[in-house]
């Protein structure tokens, strides 16, 4: 069992990265339907989901329930396909070394991911939010000018 510390460092993960504003929309970004994460249950089986960005592979992640989503995601897993296509296609190499270390022989690997996932979506969305909020200074002085 993990202490409240490690609990809180492993949540943190992403705090240092520095992201520019351009690379949090490449990592956000809707890619092309040939580039989107394919999901197959085993080599040759399809399961006919795909997902086209960051935010539809992390839904598809936590909406795995059944038992063909659960096998997709261990058969990703342990072969790498998640963090290689996150890293290749989503340009997101911190991400992407965070789920390979993720181990995909733990009862928990679904959880971890999803975790791993949440954490970094909500730490892109916060950049997001910071840069499209106008600064009080600038309000208080377009203020002044209209006056």
């Amino acid at each position: 069992m993990l202490s409240k510390r490690r609990k809180k460092e492993k949540a943190n993960t992403y705090r240092n990265t520095v992201l520019s504003q351009p690379r949090v929309k490449t990592i956000l970004r809707t890619v092309p339907h040939d580039a989107a994460f394919h999901f197959y249950e085993d080599l040759g089986k399809p399961t006919g989901q795909l997902a086209t960005s960051l935010l539809d592979f992390c839904e598809k992640i936590k909406g795995a329930k059944s038992e063909q989503a659960r096998a997709s995601m261990l058969f990703h897993l342990k072969r790498g396909d998640f963090s290689n296509w996150i890293r290749d296609v989503i340009k997101d190499p911190e991400l992407a070394e965070h789920i390979r270390e993720i181990d995909h022989d733990s009862s928990r690997s679904g959880t971890k991911l999803s975790a791993a996932l949440e954490a970094r979506i909500n730490q892109l969305k916060e950049i997001v939010r910071r840069h499209t909020m106008v600064p009080e200074d600038s309000v208080v002085a377009h203020s002044l000018r209209a006056a």
